[in-house]
C-alpha cells in the first residue's frame, strides 16, 4: 500500500519531486564531474605517455655518458628500456632576424618518441624536425635556422650549422607551450629541433632516458606511480653507485697520458731550444771575438798610416828644396845613359815614392779593415739582438708552458667526483605543471562539491519540511490506523530516496560528459593534449549517488520523524499560526512608522519563521558563492596567464 501510496504522492507533487530531482542532479553532476575531472586528465594523458614511451627517469652526469655506462645501466634490474641522446642549447636565427634559444636533440630515439604532425623526416644533414609549437612565433615547414653558440665555434659541437624544417612533431615530452630554462646562459628555451645523429660532433652523450618495468601499468601523475618510482630508482642508484666515476676514470687516465707526453715533449722542446741559444751565444762570442781582432788589426794599421804620415811630412821640406837642383841632374844623368845605350831613371825621388805607396797601401788596409769591422759589429748587433729576444721569447714561453703544465696538472687532480643525477617526471618543466594543474583540479573537486552538498541539503530540508507539514494530517491518519514509525517514515524516505537516485544516475551521466571535457578542454589552451578519454570511475559515481542518497533520507527522516512525536488527533488538525512577537525595528518607531503594510508583515514573518529565513540566506549565500567563485577563478586564471606570457 505505501508503494502505491508513495506513486501517487510523486504524481500530486511531481513538481516538488523535479525540483528534489534537479537538485540533486545539479549537486550529483558537479560532484562527479569534478572529482572525476583529475582522474580523467590523468589517464588522458596516461594513454598517451604510454603510447609514446615517455621517460620514467632522466639521468644526467657532470662528464657524459660512454657506451659502457649505457651497456650498464640497461642491465640492470628493472630496467625496461634505456637510450642515450645528444643535445645542445644554442642561439638560432631565423630568415627574419630574430634570434631564439632553440634547443638541438638527436632525432632517433627508442624512448620519449613523437607524432609527425606534418611534412616528413630529414633526408639530409642539414634538415631537422620542429616540436610544434604555437605559442610566440609559428615556425612552419621551409623555414630555416642559423645556429651560434656565443663566443665559441658552433661547429665544435655540430657539423652543420644551418637547417631547414621538413617536418612539424608533437611529443608528450613538450606538452607545455612553455619548455622552461636552458643550459644557455639561462635563458628560456624558445623552441626545440631535431636533428640526424651524425651532426653530433661529441662521440659522448649528453643525457640518458630511462623506462622502468611495470611503469605503464600504472596511472601516470598519481601517488602510486610516485611510489613505484621511487622504490625503482633505489635500485638504480645501486648501479650508479658503481658505474658513475668509470667514464671520469677513464678520462682521467686519458688526460694524465695526454699530460705525460706533452710533459716530455715540452722538456725535449726546452732542451732543443737551450740547446739553439747556447749555439747562437757560442757564435755570438766568437764574432765578438772576430771584433776585438779587427780592432787590434785596425788600431795596428791606424798606427802604421799615422808613422807614414809623420814621415812623409819630415822629408817633405828636404824633397822641395832638392827638387830643382836634382831634377838638373836627372836629366843630364838620363841622357848620358841614353848615350851609354842604357834606359833607366835614377830615382833620385824613390824615397817619397816609396812612403807615397806604402802610405797609400796602409790606407786601402785600414778601410778595408774597417769596413769588415763595421760590418762585424752591425752583424754582431742583429745577432745580439735577435738572442736577447730569443731568449726573451724562450724565457716567457718556457715560464708559460710550465704554469699551464701545472695547471693542467692541479685542474686533473682537483677534478670533481662524478655524480650522476637521476630525475624523474616531476623535473621535466612541463609534466610537474601539468601534474600539478591534476593536483589543484583535485582541490576543486573535493572543495567545491561541498559546496552544492550543502546548498542541495537545504534546499532538501525546506522542502521535505514543507511537504511534510502538508501531509500531516495523512501522517495522523497512518498513526491512527496503527502504522509504525517506521513504516511511515520509509514512505517518505522512500520518496527521498526515488528523487535521489533519480537525480543522482542523471547528474553523473550529465555531469561526467560536460564538466571533464569543459575543463580539459580548458587545460588545451596551454597544453598540446590528446583527445579526452572519458570514463565513469566507479567509487565517483557511488559517492556522488550515495551522499545524495543518505543525505536526503537522513533529512526527510529528521522533519518526519519530529512530526509524528505528536497524538493522531493533535497531526489531523492544523498547524496553529506562530504566536507574533514584538520584533526590535517596531521599537523604533522613525523607522517603523515608514514602512507600507506588506513590508510589515515581510519583517514580522523574517523573525517569526527564523529557521526558514536562515535557510533562505544560506541558500541564496552559497549559490552567489559559486558563481563568484567561478568568476573570479576564471579572472584569476586569465590574469596569471597574461603576466606569466605576456610580462614575465
Amino acid at each position: 500500500m505505501f508503494r502505491i501510496e508513495t506513486f501517487r504522492l510523486i504524481v500530486r507533487t511531481f513538481r516538488r519531486f523535479l525540483s528534489l530531482t534537479l537538485i540533486v542532479m545539479i549537486g550529483a553532476g558537479f560532484m562527479m564531474g569534478l572529482m572525476s575531472t583529475p582522474e580523467v586528465m590523468r589517464k588522458s594523458v596516461d594513454r598517451y605517455y604510454d603510447e609514446y614511451n615517455l621517460q620514467d627517469l632522466v639521468v644526467y652526469s657532470p662528464y657524459g655518458f660512454c657506451e659502457e655506462d649505457y651497456a650498464a645501466v640497461k642491465n640492470a634490474d628493472g630496467i625496461e628500456s634505456v637510450c642515450i641522446s645528444k643535445e645542445i642549447d644554442c642561439h638560432g636565427t631565423d630568415i627574419s632576424g630574430v634570434s631564439k634559444v632553440i634547443r638541438v636533440s638527436e632525432i632517433s630515439k627508442n624512448i620519449n618518441n613523437y607524432n609527425l604532425k606534418n611534412g616528413r623526416l630529414p633526408e639530409k644533414k642539414n634538415e631537422c624536425l620542429y616540436v610544434y609549437n604555437d605559442f610566440g612565433k609559428v615556425y612552419k615547414i621551409g623555414d630555416r635556422f642559423v645556429l651560434d653558440y656565443g663566443s665559441k665555434d658552433i661547429n665544435d659541437y655540430l657539423s652543420e650549422n644551418e637547417y631547414t624544417i621538413v617536418g612539424v612533431i608533437e611529443s608528450p615530452l613538450y606538452i607545455g607551450k612553455m619548455y622552461g630554462a636552458s643550459n644557455f646562459n639561462n635563458e628560456e628555451i624558445d623552441g626545440i629541433i631535431l636533428i640526424p645523429n651524425v651532426n653530433f660532433i661529441s662521440e659522448y652523450y649528453t643525457t640518458m632516458y630511462v623506462t622502468l618495468d611495470g611503469a605503464k601499468d600504472i596511472l601516470s601523475n598519481s601517488d602510486e606511480y610516485d611510489r613505484y618510482i621511487e622504490e625503482k630508482r633505489v635500485d638504480l642508484e645501486n648501479v650508479v653507485a658503481r658505474q658513475q666515476s668509470y667514464l671520469r676514470d677513464r678520462l682521467i687516465a686519458e688526460a694524465t697520458e695526454t699530460l705525460d707526453a706533452n710533459e716530455q715533449l715540452f722538456e725535449q722542446i726546452k732542451s732543443e731550444g737551450k740547446k739553439q741559444l747556447d749555439d747562437a751565444k757560442k757564435q755570438l762570442d766568437e764574432a765578438h771575438i772576430q771584433i776585438i781582432a779587427y780592432e787590434a788589426q785596425l788600431n795596428t794599421l791606424d798606427a802604421l798610416v799615422r808613422s807614414l804620415q809623420s814621415a812623409i811630412e819630415a822629408d817633405m821640406g828636404v824633397f822641395n828644396e832638392i827638387h830643382d837642383f836634382t831634377a838638373d841632374i836627372e836629366t843630364d844623368i838620363d841622357h848620358f845613359l841614353e848615350l851609354l845605350g842604357l834606359n833607366g831613371h835614377y830615382p833620385v825621388s824613390g824615397t817619397m815614392e816609396y812612403l807615397y805607396s806604402e802610405y797609400n797601401s796602409a790606407i786601402a788596409q785600414y778601410r778595408s779593415v774597417k769596413g769588415q769591422l763595421n760590418y762585424a759589429k752591425s752583424q754582431y748587433e742583429e745577432g745580439l739582438k735577435k738572442y736577447e729576444e730569443s731568449l726573451v721569447k724562450y724565457e716567457k714561453e718556457i715560464a708559460e708552458g710550465e704554469q699551464q703544465l701545472k695547471l693542467a696538472r692541479a685542474q686533473l687532480n682537483d677534478l670533481p667526483k662524478s655524480q650522476w643525477i637521476i630525475l624523474d617526471r616531476d623535473l621535466v618543466y612541463q609534466l610537474i605543471m601539468y601534474k600539478n594543474n591534476c593536483e589543484q583540479m583535485e582541490s576543486i573537486g573535493i572543495y567545491m562539491p561541498v559546496m552544492f552538498f550543502l546548498v542541495a541539503a537545504l534546499v532538501c530540508l525546506t522542502t521535505m519540511k514543507r511537504l511534510v507539514d502538508e501531509q500531516r494530517g495523512q501522517i495522523g491518519v497512518y498513526v491512527a490506523l496503527g502504522y509504525s514509525n517506521m513504516q511511515i517514515i520509509g514512505k517518505y524516505v522512500s520518496y527521498a530516496l526515488l528523487a535521489s537516485l533519480t537525480g543522482g544516475i542523471s547528474g553523473i551521466v550529465f555531469g561526467q560528459m560536460l564538466f571533464p571535457s569543459v575543463i580539459y578542454s580548458t587545460w588545451r589552451m596551454m597544453y598540446y593534449l590528446p583527445p579526452i578519454k572519458i570514463m565513469f570511475p566507479v567509487k565517483y559515481a557511488v559517492l556522488s549517488v550515495g551522499s545524495f542518497s543518505v543525505l536526503m533520507a537522513f533529512i526527510t527522516a529528521y522533519v518526519v520523524h519530529n512530526c509524528i512525536k505528536d497524538v493522531p488527533a493533535s497531526l489531523m488538525r492544523p498547524v496553529a499560526p506562530k504566536k507574533g512577537k514584538i520584533i526590535f525595528l517596531q521599537r523604533i518607531p522613525f523607522i517603523w512608522n515608514m514602512l507600507s503594510f506588506t513590508s510589515k508583515i515581510t519583517a514580522r514573518n523574517i523573525f517569526r519563521y527564523k529557521s526558514r529565513f536562515l535557510m533562505t540566506i544560506a541558500g541564496i549565500a552559497g549559490c552567489c558563492g559559486l558563481l563568484i567563485m567561478g568568476f573570479g577563478i576564471k579572472d584569476s586564471v586569465s590574469d596569471v596567464l597574461g603576466i606569466q606570457y605576456r610580462e614575465i
